[in-house]
């Protein structure tokens, strides 16, 4: 099982590739919107690691679930609404972003990646922070 430290670890690198990519001024805004939506999540797995029989979406996953789908239902068990929708939407920029066979900066200039890091992130964050012990 991964402990909380391993993922505030990697959220952590992965603000860091944020930066590394221009973060709101990038020429890459699909790869900041990905990198910071894989922060969110190892900011949420880190605070399902100090909650006593979830742990990790890994192992409180049902039979067949995948992953993904086990990390959300915890999110929408464990977390309030304002967490639901940001995470929701930062899962939906990145794939979107990922997944686009083009025109992707049309969707994501630098203020709606500002929006994702300065709301959606932001609130991850501070409330995961709650759970973290």
């Amino acid at each position: 099982m991964v402990k909380k430290q391993k993922h505030l670890k990697q959220a952590a690198r992965n603000w860091e590739v944020s930066k590394l990519l221009g973060e709101r001024k990038s020429n890459y805004p699909e790869w900041v919107v990905t990198t910071v939506f894989y922060e969110a999540v190892h900011h949420v797995e880190a605070a399902f690691a100090c909650i006593e029989g979830v742990r990790h979406s890994e192992t409180a996953r049902r039979e067949k679930e995948q992953v993904s789908h086990t990390r959300w239902r915890l999110i929408k068990a464990h977390f309030n609404q304002d967490v639901q929708r940001s995470y929701y939407e930062l899962e939906m920029a990145s794939k979107s972003t990922r997944y686009l066979l083009d025109n992707y900066s049309d969707f994501y200039d630098s203020s709606i990646v500002g929006m994702f890091i300065d709301d959606y992130l932001k609130v991850i964050k501070t409330e995961s922070a709650k759970l973290i012990k």
